[in-house]
């Protein structure tokens, strides 16, 4: 049996981002960290920005000049500001992201155009929540609802949880083993408010 999150609860997720000071590139942070779960490595990676915007970020019947919704806000909220523009790989480009001082302060880059590489400096976690998310752990229940929200689940136990969405975006995310755990309790804060979570969750069928 499988499920998905229900749809007001994935609302209230978003909300509860926009609620917190998170720079806009944490969104690049995070392609990085993906990229890097899947290589196996930090340096060197050559994130695809399209492809995880397209993934996470794109929301249906959206305007297409437009189309990635924007969750993450360091400044005052506004209609205009709320997508991020279609060209992702031009934004995140070497030449475009070296001129992003805060996530150049995370992210080092090499060699220009098609041959850039990006590598995420050390202890980047630490810096990541200093320069990206202003020394405020992440809402890890609220960004991982948001994340999967288009997403069913199968739950590992007897019932589902927000721990089983959690569950996903820490093994999709390189948030695991004893490295990983101290890297995801550096730069990420259990929201859940405790209780049973089932209830936001309905059959998919």
């Amino acid at each position: 049996m499988a499920f998905v999150l229900r749809s007001e609860f994935v609302e209230s997720s978003l909300e509860h981002l926009l609620r917190q000071k998170l720079h806009p590139h944490f969104a690049a942070y995070l392609c990085l960290k993906r990229t890097a779960a899947r290589d196996g490595r930090t340096t060197n990676l050559k994130p695809d920005f399209a492809e995880f915007f397209e993934t996470f970020l794109r929301v249906p019947n959206g305007d297409e000049r437009r189309p990635y919704i924007r969750p993450f806000w360091d400044e005052e909220r506004s209609e205009r500001k709320a997508w991020y523009q279609s060209n992702i790989a031009g934004s995140y480009s070497a030449a475009s992201a070296r001129r992003i001082q805060p996530f150049m302060k995370v992210v080092n880059i090499t060699g220009a155009k098609r041959a850039a590489t990006y590598s995420l400096r050390r202890d980047h976690p630490n810096l990541a929540l200093h320069h990206l998310t202003f020394d405020r752990p992440v809402p890890v229940v609220s960004l991982s609802s948001f994340l999967y929200r288009d997403y069913s689940f199968q739950p590992v136990g007897s019932t589902i949880g927000t721990p089983d969405v959690v569950r996903v975006f820490r093994d999709e995310f390189g948030y695991t083993g004893k490295k990983g755990g101290l890297e995801f309790q550096t730069l990420y804060q259990d929201d859940s408010g405790g209780g049973d979570s089932a209830e936001l969750f309905e059959e998919f069928l």
